[in-house]
């Protein structure tokens, strides 16, 4: 299997409670590469690349930067994200057509391989299932999958002014999780991981509640207030520690198989 490229962010939300750190780029990145992804596979797009130190960066763009999220504009809003869908902006990031770029944020623990999860690269996009609120089946956008060369119109199609609230008015919650679930839920190209099939889960969700971590839960996400560094979820919650990389391993002899 063709090891996918990863994108990670980090830029400044002005209106938005959670601060993004340098370390946190630096932390799922180790994490990343425990488990089986090249170091030259990893790239931060950040408006800020100060002490990003364990992956290559990229200039952030400044387009959609100031479209609010259309649930709140205490919300954060990725809106800007859905440039990765655009194939210019492919190509400067050094991706050729055919390649698999997965969009995944910073505030998760991979606990187990998880490269599986990658092996079917047929689907043109691949996305977190989750349940919704309005709907049974919605994209969360913690993580999503692309196939490089593909459904640039995802990007070209997006109108600030209309299209936040067309996803909302169809039901979809939040910024670009919403315009992508209202734009290729239900299309034939589209397949997506769920938390019982996949271990793809919500600490919020499926965590934290049953307080009982799953056997095959591969990563959890965790979405919304609480964050793997809080100091009171790792009080409530200390299997995070097991899993976090705290110093840069030897990767030679601690790299665990992409299976």
């Amino acid at each position: 299997m063709k090891v996918p490229k990863f994108v990670l962010w980090k830029w400044e939300h002005h209106t938005f409670r959670t601060i993004y750190k340098p370390d946190h780029v630096n932390q799922i990145s180790l994490q990343l590469m425990k488990h089986g992804v090249p170091q030259e596979n990893i790239v931060c797009i950040t408006d800020d690349p100060t002490g990003v130190k364990e992956c290559k960066t990229f200039p952030l763009w400044g387009d959609l930067g100031g479209v609010p999220n259309v649930s709140g504009p205490h919300l954060p809003s990725c809106y800007r994200r859905l440039k990765l869908f655009d194939r210019a902006t492919q190509e400067q990031l050094g991706f050729t057509a055919g390649d698999m770029i997965v969009s995944f944020d910073l505030d998760a623990v991979i606990l187990q391989k998880f490269l599986g999860l990658f092996e079917d690269q047929t689907a043109e996009f691949t996305g977190w299932f989750v349940p919704g609120t309005r709907h049974p089946t919605v994209l969360n956008g913690s993580m999503w999958m692309i196939k490089a060369g593909t459904n640039d119109w995802v990007w070209k199609q997006f109108d600030p002014h209309k299209s936040p609230g067309m996803a909302a008015r169809a039901g979809y919650m939040g910024s670009d999780q919403g315009y992508l679930s209202h734009c290729l839920i239900g299309r034939d190209f589209v397949t997506g991981w769920t938390a019982q099939k996949d271990g793809v889960l919500s600490y919020m969700r499926d965590v934290r509640r049953p307080r009982l971590l799953p056997r095959h839960a591969r990563i959890v996400f965790f979405p919304g207030r609480n964050k793997p560094w809080d100091p009171h979820v790792l009080k409530e919650s200390s299997w995070i520690k097991r899993y976090i990389v705290e110093e840069p391993p030897d990767f030679k002899d601690q790299l665990i198989g992409a299976v």
